[in-house]
């Protein structure tokens, strides 16, 4: 949002005015209920975070019928016609996770993939990473377990589809976890004195105190003050000076460790 922010204040002086929609990021029904909220004084452009596919489609396919640009942010939306995306590939992150497991590791070992959240099936961007982690050992073809797991947010939850699938903590190698509630998983395997090499997303502070413990190895993290920052400049560059802007823009894929977490700010 800091991103967003400051390319606005840079703006200002060209008449630009920044108006915030924050919806639930889980929550169909605040994503309807705030998109029909821009629809009523509709805007020269939007910059919009689809991660609730189908409702992000219905939204973006009005803003089509009414001639209103758009810019993605952080995760992009096939069958759309956004004029620019600002983010991370999110089949790539997945690669990553998968090689960044993997490395080192003979084969036949089990894996989790895991999936936190609601609407699980609403969520473009995590299917997008999947993909992507399977795909690695697609290309390399190397044979590992791997278990998909799908959870809303409760360790109970996690117990329960474990012992349904005959699995014991204690037989787990690795673990991906598809957004920033790693650290849910993390804190139960911690709490269990076992330690997979785990895997997951975004400098959150529970994230950041997991990984200072070594019960996250690794966390994907892109920089979304930049990517904030080059949206609302694509938005300009199309709306105001009828710039041709990149279609993709890809950010970095940061590998954060506990030794190289000083150099990163927590969100």
């Amino acid at each position: 949002m800091s991103g967003i922010k400051r390319s606005a204040d840079e703006l200002t002086q060209f008449g630009v005015k920044l108006e915030l929609f924050l919806f639930d990021t889980e929550g169909a029904a605040s994503f309807t209920e705030n998109t029909a909220k821009i629809l009523e004084n509709p805007p020269a452009g939007v910059l919009l975070a689809p991660w609730i596919s189908r409702e992000a489609k219905s939204f973006t396919s009005k803003l089509d019928a009414l001639g209103i640009p758009y810019v993605y942010i952080d995760s992009n939306l096939k069958d759309t016609n956004p004029v620019s995306f600002i983010g991370q590939n999110s089949f790539q992150s997945g690669h990553l996770a998968a090689k960044l497991l993997n490395y080192g590791l003979p084969e036949e070992r089990i894996f989790l993939l895991v999936h936190i959240g609601r609407e699980l099936d609403n969520q473009n961007h995590l299917h997008q990473r999947e993909q992507g982690f399977y795909d690695f050992f697609n290309e390399k073809s190397i044979q590992q377990n791997i278990i998909k797991i799908e959870i809303q947010e409760s360790e109970t939850e996690l117990k329960e589809q474990m012992a349904a699938k005959s699995l014991c903590p204690e037989k787990v190698d690795c673990i991906y976890v598809t957004n920033s509630r790693v650290h849910l998983i993390a804190g139960y395997f911690a709490s269990l004195n076992l330690h997979p090499r785990i895997v997951g997303y975004d400098l959150i502070p529970p994230n950041v105190k997991m990984l200072e413990k070594e019960a996250i190895d690794f966390l994907l993290c892109q920089n979304p003050e930049e990517q904030g920052y080059r949206a609302l400049n694509a938005l300009f560059d199309n709306v105001l000076r009828k710039q041709p802007v990149e279609k993709e823009n890809f950010t970095s894929i940061d590998i954060i460790t506990r030794e190289n977490l000083q150099y990163y700010s927590a969100v």
